[in-house]
């Protein structure tokens, strides 16, 4: 039986940035993905960007992957800390009912992005274990120019997905969020995305990695 899996993110991009790889290995193991973004990702710039314009590259993305359509609940960007806790959560809780998730991926809970924080800690919340939860496995990605700023905690992972085979791949589908991207030496680059998934896999032998902490993992 294939797993149903949820990506839980704050902002379009942040997904790919903590996952893309492994959601690549989930959908050849025939597993369902679906992702689930928080905030609108543009309500606190200047720029003041096109939601449904980004929102349409998330989708098409999610197309081009074979992946579940995307669910956006738009709370503003940079601000989930003015939502009632409880609001959020709730909200968690109704797609936790409608797909039922066998695995969660979501942001580390010391991230510097007060959204990743927050959407973490409600995610967590979400899905407290209780008797007959399906959800077995809950795991907290990076997303580069906000975990390596956290100021608690470090972000030490214990768990590693091999993306050799998915490295290259997961570049080029960034390409759909060419605008949040940056040149290098930025942490948000495609340089350093690739720096980052080297370092991860060399840690633990592989060429390719991305790195998890793992929150829950019941066998």
């Amino acid at each position: 039986m294939n797993n149903q899996v949820l990506v839980v993110a704050a902002h379009p991009d942040d997904e790919w940035l903590g996952c893309g790889g492994t959601i690549l290995k989930h959908l050849d193991a025939g597993d369902d993905v679906h992702a689930l973004f928080m905030c609108d990702g543009f309500s606190s710039r200047k720029e003041k960007l096109n939601a449904e314009s980004r929102n349409n590259k998330t989708i098409e993305l999610m197309e081009k992957i074979n992946a579940k359509p995307p669910i956006f609940l738009d709370f503003p960007d940079n601000e989930l800390d003015s939502i009632s806790r409880l609001d959020v959560i709730k909200k968690i809780e109704e797609i936790k009912e409608r797909i039922d998730p066998d695995i969660v991926y979501t942001h580390f809970l010391h991230d510097m992005n007060i959204d990743h924080k927050i959407v973490s800690e409600c995610v967590h919340t979400a899905f407290r274990p209780l008797p007959l939860s399906k959800c077995k496995s809950i795991f907290q990605f990076e997303v580069l120019s906000s975990t390596e700023w956290s100021m608690n905690e470090n972000f030490s992972p214990n768990m590693y997905t091999d993306i050799s085979k998915y490295i290259d791949l997961k570049l080029e589908y960034l390409q759909y969020y060419i605008d949040e991207m940056r040149p290098s030496p930025h942490a948000r680059s495609f340089k350093n995305v690739k720096n980052l998934s080297s370092f991860r896999g060399n840690t633990v032998g592989s060429e390719y990695s991305e790195a998890f902490i793992i929150s829950r993992l019941i066998t």
